[in-house]
């Protein structure tokens, strides 16, 4: 269990800094550029910390089928994030990618057949809630100041 925990903490630190890092560089690099970086940054990242173990494990096929989906949808998708984060702010688009495991676990059943239980229900219940908490929390701290008050 704590391992799922410090993983899953790591993951949430490791994300932060890539949108960070995306914003500060989106003036320098290209939306293609930046996903090379990621690609060469992340690589041997993933080889270093993988045991050995763990890739003689791999199926070839499985292998060479993620190779093929991290090629086409998966630089899609990430050119299309880092599209996007160059045009809007890092606490909006953090807050759209709280949905992101509400839409893997309606995906993974719509797509997968896979069954939901009702801790995934319950799961993606709160996702949304949490969401939905985060983006009226953000509407109305982002918006102006009324018209009567001094601007700084």
């Amino acid at each position: 269990m704590w391992t799922s925990a410090m993983l899953g903490a790591g993951s949430a630190v490791f994300y932060a800094s890539n949108v960070i890092v995306n914003k500060f560089v989106a003036a320098d690099f290209s939306t293609s550029e930046t996903m090379f970086w990621h690609g060469v940054v992340g690589t041997p990242l993933l080889a270093a910390f993988v045991p050995p173990s763990a890739w003689s494990a791999v199926d070839p096929r499985a292998a060479g089928f993620l190779a093929l989906a991290s090629i086409g949808p998966g630089a899609f998708a990430g050119m299309a994030f880092v599209w996007g984060l160059r045009r809007m702010p890092a606490a909006h688009a953090s807050t759209l990618t709280l949905l992101e495991p509400l839409v893997s676990i309606l995906l993974g059943a719509a797509l997968l057949g896979e069954w939901l239980g009702a801790r995934a229900v319950g799961g993606g219940l709160l996702i949304l809630a949490g969401a939905l908490v985060v983006m009226t929390a953000s509407r109305s701290t982002s918006s102006p100041p009324p018209r009567d008050s001094p601007r700084r």
